[in-house]
């Protein structure tokens, strides 16, 4: 990147946020936005058949139910919600206590949480009809940034859904998380944003980003191997993640370079595809013609980390200009789906694609929102 361009950087922090993020009102149910959460950074669809499936404890299986993080401080019982997609309905998902709990995930002798943060999340279907969820957590206090991603099994019955504690792996110092995506044997793989002990004051970090400069990398854990580095797979604030159902192809969202990387496990190729938004989560769908896998990536599309400025102050909701994409995983085509600068709906950090509906979540705010996509 050119001088002038690095002094424009350093400029653009020094003057006024006119083109950074502004905020919107406070949510109102209405039939686009869905109230009653607390920054919905990430979700999952669990109880959604792709193709036919038979009922599983008597549940319609083309009804899909999402689950949504609250990425704030807090107890587990307040980290999910589960919206109920047939009418919009949306409740705390109900947490077991670990008495009732199984053999353990994870290490052996991880106590269960007290308050935490959780971060970002994913969820697969068990071959029992369960759903095993996978959620990075902080500790909540404050100074403190020990991570671990927690176990957590979906169990649904006439009652409804009911999340039970399964167990939990302690994360590296080394490693500062921010997504992952359960294998198909249990193992985790996660991003790693950028190192939490870079002594380079937080300007510089935000400088590196700023010009693209790789920081992180993707991660992953078993229980044989214990934690490594996934070759190949180095960025600039590696984001939003995803593996394929055979556990053999990962998927990277890279925020600064604007591209998300297909990286084979077995022979180490990586295809980095760019798409026109900077990355956040990654999410499965499927084309509805061609029943092709898609992987939808949200991001934001304004002045580089100015559009987002004050996004955290932003209250109750944090608005950017954005954009929503599907990435085929087999041929790699990119097609925009949908994509804004209009004031009016908060910058969306996640998006799940159901039929012809987006369920947009936002990292800073208080709504998932609904955006109906052109025939």
């Amino acid at each position: 990147m050119a001088c002038k361009e690095i002094i424009w950087f350093l400029g653009t922090l020094l003057i006024t946020n006119g083109c950074a993020s502004v905020s919107v009102a406070s949510c109102e149910k209405t039939s686009t936005d869905i109230c009653g959460f607390s920054n919905p950074e990430d979700i999952g669809v669990i109880a959604h058949a792709l193709d036919a499936e038979p009922a599983i404890n008597g549940l319609d299986p083309a009804r899909p139910f999402l689950v949504t993080v609250n990425a704030a401080p807090g107890p587990a019982s307040g980290w999910f919600n589960v919206i109920d997609t047939a009418n919009g309905s949306t409740a705390a998902l109900p947490w077991q206590p670990p008495a009732v709990m199984e053999a353990p995930l994870g290490v052996a002798g991880c106590m269960a949480p007290m308050a935490r943060r959780p971060r970002g999340f994913d969820v697969r279907q068990l071959g029992d009809g369960r759903w095993l969820l996978a959620v990075i957590t902080d500790e909540a206090q404050v100074g403190r940034s020990a991570q671990r991603i927690e176990y957590v099994t979906l169990v649904r019955d006439a009652a409804g859904w009911l999340a039970h504690w399964a167990g939990c792996v302690p994360v590296p110092s080394a490693y500062f998380l921010n997504d992952v995506a359960i294998g198909p044997r249990g193992g985790l793989f996660a991003t790693h944003m950028y190192s939490r002990d870079d002594s380079w004051p937080a300007f510089v970090r935000r400088a590196k980003l700023f010009l693209g400069v790789n920081t992180g990398s993707a991660v992953m854990w078993d229980v044989e191997k214990g934690w490594r580095e996934v070759p190949h797979t180095e960025g600039s604030f590696p984001n939003g993640i995803a593996v394929d159902p055979t556990g053999s192809v990962l998927f990277v969202a890279y925020t600064y370079n604007s591209n998300v990387a297909r990286v084979d496990l077995l022979s180490n190729v990586r295809t980095d595809i760019a798409v026109p938004l900077r990355p956040d989560n990654l999410t499965w769908a499927k084309d509805d013609v061609t029943k092709a896998d898609l992987l939808v990536v949200a991001g934001g599309t304004g002045l580089r980390m100015i559009s987002t400025w004050n996004c955290e102050t932003q209250k109750p909701a944090c608005i950017f200009p954005f954009a929503v994409a599907a990435v085929n995983s087999t041929s790699l085509d990119v097609q925009t789906l949908y994509a804004t600068d209009r004031q009016a709906i908060p910058g969306a950090s996640v998006a799940v694609k159901l039929g012809q509906t987006l369920y947009l979540g936002t990292a800073f705010g208080d709504r998932v929102t609904m955006v109906p996509l052109a025939n």
